[in-house]
Formats: structure tokens, C-alpha cells, sequence
């Protein structure tokens, strides 16, 4: 798999979204959820045990996109549950 350049990587309309999930931590982590937020949508990966320093793809199908008006930076969340030490995503 080859990482987007961010030059038309994602299209309007529907869309098949990858992010991996690392555990950078040393202990294994228990189940837990990967929420993907795009405009009204949340959608919900669980990933059922991650061992420490793995890492592991969580997919997304159908996610629907829609074009930006302009582009913004992307403002800092929260979650409501926090994930282990040393867990980390990228996308």
C-alpha cells in the first residue's frame, strides 16, 4: 500500500478510508474502538486486542465525502474514552 500525497488522494462521494492504529507501548491492549468523524457521519471500528509495538490496518468502506468550500486545519478532539499508553493513529 502506497501513502496518499495529498494530491486528489480522496474523491467526492463514496470512499474506502485506512487508518493504522499502533500500539507504541510495550503491554498489550484490550478491545477498543477507532472512530472515523467525517462531516455528520461516525462510524466505528472495534479492534478486538492490539500486542505492544503492533500495529494493524482498521478500514473504513463507503465513506462519504464531500467537497470542501475551503480548506481549513483540522481542529484538536477529545475522545470520550482515552486510549492505552502508547497508542497511537495515523491516517
Amino acid at each position: 500500500m502506497s501513502a496518499p500525497n495529498g494530491k486528489n488522494a480522496c474523491k467526492v462521494g463514496p470512499n474506502d478510508l485506512t487508518v493504522i492504529v499502533k500500539n507504541g507501548g510495550k503491554g498489550d491492549a484490550a478491545s477498543f474502538a477507532v472512530r472515523l468523524s467525517v462531516g455528520d457521519d461516525d462510524l466505528t471500528q472495534t479492534v478486538e486486542s492490539l500486542r505492544g509495538g503492533a500495529e494493524r490496518e482498521v478500514s473504513f468502506e463507503n465513506v462519504q465525502l464531500k467537497k470542501a468550500s475551503t480548506p481549513s486545519r483540522p481542529s484538536p478532539t477529545r475522545s470520550t474514552s482515552s486510549p492505552s499508553p502508547g497508542m497511537t493513529t495515523t491516517a
